[in-house]
């Protein structure tokens, strides 16, 4: 009985798992997208928000969308294919977020803009900072 092996140098099983190496990195660059957007859809929020809304709706607004982000953020981690720096960078970044939306939460819940201010455009566009640092770490890997 002879068996067939099938016999792969060293350099092509090494160049191999190069391309491999390099198709997974470039397949887990998605979660650097995902956090770019999120935090572009934040700062959108945060900024148009307030002159846009008033009444029972500012409410809905201003809860709904941080809450759509966290499910973003929490489907991001469980997919199975990510890059390193986004596994490791995935808690920090989740929790700097939600620390800031809830601060931005907090101010208009309790000041209520109905128009643009320098503290609606700080505290609107600060939480998306974390998201694009995320994503330009994401990247860079």
């Amino acid at each position: 009985m002879v068996h067939e092996k099938n016999n792969i140098d060293a350099q092509d099983a090494l160049t191999e798992i190069k391309r491999l190496e390099h198709k997974v990195r470039l397949g887990g660059h998605w979660t650097g997208w995902l956090w770019f957007m999120l935090g572009i859809a934040i700062a959108a929020f945060g900024v148009l928000a307030p002159p846009v809304t008033t009444g029972w709706l500012q409410y809905v607004v201003t809860l709904a969308v941080p809450i759509l982000g966290l499910f973003a953020l929490f489907f991001a981690a469980r997919q199975q294919v990510v890059s390193k720096v986004y596994w490791r960078l995935q808690f920090p970044v989740t929790w700097i977020f939600c620390g800031l939306v809830l601060v931005d939460v907090i101010f208009r819940l309790l000041a209520h803009p109905d128009h643009l201010s320098i503290w609606v455009v700080v505290l609107g566009v600060l939480p998306a900072i974390p998201c694009w640092y995320g994503a330009w770490r994401v990247w860079r890997s």
